[in-house]
Formats: structure tokens, C-alpha cells, sequence
């Protein structure tokens, strides 16, 4: 048997709650009433535009439009990287960092040297730029080449926590990212919402997207919300990736992206789907045009793909943890398939293994985000799942006695103290374990596990 021992270490403060109205909506996470008439919502970007007036006039120090334009002059500029000889006009490795062409090289543009993006919005690991920086602080980190930037000292801890604030924050261009303004020596404007660059979908036939719809996170607030939205993927999936009885697709890897100050993101179905029984929209209640839509907040039928100009039908958003509760019995009953604490989160299966789920029905989004600045924030949340060419071996999840979140809550930490908790878990015999995944809040200090 394998025997595991994960271990979390907690510091806790007393928590400070936020509340913002929203008077005159008769839905928050939609809109306000009368309904919108104005042109459907664009595509979400990968950050604002610069705002006219970007700094505080008052500011003594030089004063940045964003926090892009911090790392401009604070990692390449003074750092020699955008000169003559480096990344300027000769363009080491093809890459030209100087002012006004660098950002354009780097989001999500295919590095030279390896096969990651330069940066991938919300993902630092799979992102070039930070391999390269961090290379001579983590010795874990291979790279081809020398650590950037050459011929010099490393970045000092504060500069690397700005580089690292933004890509986990999707890397945008424009706007504030939050908790960098205290890492430069210079002014920023107040941080807004900043939409992550969306996920793009996988070729016809590689996999399929799903995208959630858009609901409203109101400034200075908090929220946990759980909805359904129908799906049909049966025209996108070649019958080769589909199970005997054609009510399920089968795939090795999926792939998350959504807005940085989402908490967590839970995507779920039904239990009695995964016997293949398919319930219908009408046994939730509630069913509407999601924020985003030309006219959201409008009566719509789950299956009508047009319904929504612009958005998505979803059903009637509820305020709940982890979609408890949601859904008429236990066959309405939400079951979680896949998810993620971050930004951008990719899982791919051990070699053979394979995941499967239903080829359509009811698929409900958990969704927990902060904003914690001063405007509304409009949530967003894409998903591609690639189809499994190689399938030997059917993927088993192990939750029992491993989801330790219970009791963490309950033994939880006194003020301003810290504690370390410590459990071990044994497999059931002959299990070969794959994964284990977890995270820390803000004051948490480091989770681990040691295996036998």
C-alpha cells in the first residue's frame, strides 16, 4: 500500500469583511434594471486601456500608466535588457524588449529556446521569461542558455515578486495589478478589474471549449456563487473519442484560464450523469441571459444557442459553497469533474490514462472570486479539454480522507500565531498515484507531502 503524509503550515488573522450595495438591480450578477440596449460585451481582453490621468499629480516618484510599464523600465531598461547589444537592435534569440514593441513578444508568443510561450498569462512555470529570471535562484529550474539578466546580479526579491504578480495576474498591458504598486520605487494608478487574455479553443477535433457565462462581481466584495448552464458537444466529437453507448467524450488533459481574482473555479455535473441518464434544464428554475449578452437578464430556453446575443442561458444564480445544495435531489445533485485555484491551470494524465465526461446535459460552474478594487468586475472562465488518442488505463479520483479542508477550518490557528498540521493517508492497494493538488490562502505559509 502507499502511504502518503501531507502537512500544511497556517498563520491566521482575525478577517475583515467588505460590503458593497447594488441598488436598483433586480439581479446583481447580471446587470441593472431597465436592460441594457447598448452593443453586446467584446471578447475580454488581456488588460484596460491606460486611463487618461494615470497617476495621483501629487506623486514624488516617476509615475507609471500600469504595472507593465514598471517592469518596462525597471527589469529591461535599467537592466541593460533592452539594449543595443542584448534584446534591442540585436535582437538576441529574435526577441526585441524595447519600449512599445516588448509586450507583443512576449504574451503568449512561442520562445525560441523551448517550447513554452515567452509568457503565459497566469502561469509562471510554463512561462519562459520567469524560467529565465528565476534560474539562478531555483536550481530545480533547467533552461537553455544563461539566466537572464546576463552579465549581472539577479533581480532583487522585489522585482521578482512584481514579475511574478504579473503573470499570475494574466500578464496584462494596461492597468494596476494588485499589491505591486508597494514593489517599485514610482506610483501606479488604482488597480480596476483586469480580464485575462481568453483561452483559445483547440483545433476542430483535438478537444472542445467550455466557456462560463459572465456574471458580476460587485466592487469591493466577495462571492461564491454555483449555476447551469446546457451544453451539446455531439458535433464536435469525432466518434472515436466517444464511449459504447455515445453519452460520454474521453480526454487526457484539460486546461483552465480565468480571471486572476478568482479564488476557485469548480466545474461539475449532475450525479446521475454519470450513469448516463440526462436530465433537462426544467428541473432548475430560473433560466436567463448571463451578463455579456445584448440582452442579459432576458427569459431564455436552456437550448437555444441564440437565445443570447453576445452571452449564454444560465440558470438561476444561487449564493452557495461549492455548489452545495444546488439542484432538486440527489440526482440534481452537483459532482465536480474538474477544476482550478489559479489563473491558468493545465493537467495532463500519465501517459494512458484517460478521463471521460458526458457528451451533454446540464454542466454547473462553481465560481468563488474577490475583487477588491473600486469598479464592478464581469467574471470570466474558458476551459479546453483534448480528446484521449491513447486510453489503457480509466482515471480514478481518491478524495475519501484526503480533502482536508474540514478539518483545517475547524482546527484552524489562534490570532497571529501559526500551526502546522500533519495527516497520513494510505491508498487503496495496488493504486498508482498520479497527482496531488492543494493550495494556501494569503496567510497561509506552505503546504507539502512526503511519500514513503
Amino acid at each position: 500500500m502507499m502511504k502518503s503524509k501531507m502537512m500544511v503550515l497556517a498563520l491566521l488573522i482575525p478577517a475583515v469583511g467588505m460590503v458593497a450595495g447594488c441598488g436598483g438591480s433586480s439581479d446583481p450578477y447580471t446587470g441593472l434594471v431597465p436592460q441594457p440596449t447598448a452593443e453586446p460585451t467584446p471578447e475580454p481582453t488581456a488588460a484596460p486601456e491606460p486611463t487618461a490621468e494615470p497617476v495621483d499629480p501629487d506623486c514624488p516618484d516617476p509615475a507609471f500608466p500600469s504595472t507593465y510599464a514598471a517592469i518596462q523600465e525597471i527589469v529591461f531598461q535599467r537592466n541593460g535588457c533592452a539594449g543595443t547589444t542584448c534584446h534591442g537592435d540585436a535582437m538576441a534569440g529574435g526577441l526585441d524588449l524595447r519600449e512599445g514593441v516588448s509586450y507583443g513578444n512576449l504574451l503568449e508568443a512561442d520562445a525560441t529556446s523551448s517550447d513554452l510561450f515567452r509568457v503565459h498569462p497566469g502561469d509562471r512555470m510554463r512561462s519562459e521569461l520567469w524560467r529565465r529570471l528565476d534560474a539562478t535562484n531555483d536550481d530545480s529550474i533547467v533552461i537553455a542558455g544563461a539566466p537572464m539578466p546576463i552579465g549581472l546580479s539577479p533581480l532583487d526579491a522585489d522585482t521578482m515578486e512584481l514579475v511574478l504578480l504579473w503573470i499570475l495576474a494574466g500578464a496584462p498591458e494596461g492597468g494596476t495589478v494588485l499589491d505591486t504598486e508597494d514593489l517599485i520605487d514610482g506610483c501606479l494608478p488604482a488597480p480596476e478589474p483586469i480580464a485575462i487574455a481568453p483561452l483559445a479553443p483547440l483545433a476542430s477535433g483535438a478537444g472542445v471549449q467550455f466557456q462560463m457565462p459572465s456574471w458580476i462581481l460587485p466592487a469591493a466584495s466577495e462571492n461564491e456563487i454555483c449555476f447551469a448552464v446546457w451544453l451539446d458537444f455531439t458535433d464536435q466529437v469525432p466518434e472515436e473519442f466517444l464511449s459504447d453507448d455515445g453519452n460520454f467524450f474521453f480526454y487526457d488533459q484539460y486546461e483552465i484560464r480565468q480571471d486572476s481574482n478568482s479564488h476557485h473555479l469548480l466545474m461539475q455535473v449532475p450525479t446521475a450523469s454519470w450513469s448516463g441518464t440526462i436530465l433537462e434544464p426544467d428541473v432548475l428554475e430560473g433560466w436567463t441571459c448571463s451578463a455579456g449578452s445584448a440582452n442579459a437578464g432576458a427569459s431564455c430556453d436552456a437550448k437555444d444557442t441564440e437565445a443570447c446575443d453576445g452571452g449564454f442561458c444560465r440558470s438561476k444564480i444561487e449564493e452557495t459553497s461549492g455548489c452545495n445544495g444546488y439542484g432538486p435531489g440527489a440526482a440534481a445533485t452537483p459532482t465536480v469533474f474538474s477544476g482550478t485555484q489559479q489563473a491558468n491551470f493545465i493537467r495532463t494524465n500519465y501517459p494512458g490514462v484517460y478521463s471521460r465526461v458526458p457528451i451533454k446535459g446540464l454542466f454547473y460552474f462553481n465560481s468563488h472570486a474577490f475583487n477588491l478594487t473600486a469598479k464592478d468586475a464581469l467574471m470570466h472562465a474558458r476551459a479546453n479539454f483534448r480528446f484521449a488518442t491513447q486510453r489503457d488505463y480509466p482515471m480514478r479520483n481518491h478524495s475519501d480522507g484526503i480533502f482536508g479542508i474540514p478539518r483545517l477550518i475547524a482546527e484552524g490557528a489562534a490570532p497571529y500565531t501559526t500551526k502546522e498540521m500533519c495527516d497520513d493517508f494510505v491508498l487503496p492497494k495496488g493504486a498508482r498515484l498520479t497527482g496531488l493538488s492543494s493550495h494556501t490562502h494569503k496567510h497561509g505559509k506552505h503546504w507539502w507531502y512526503d511519500l514513503p
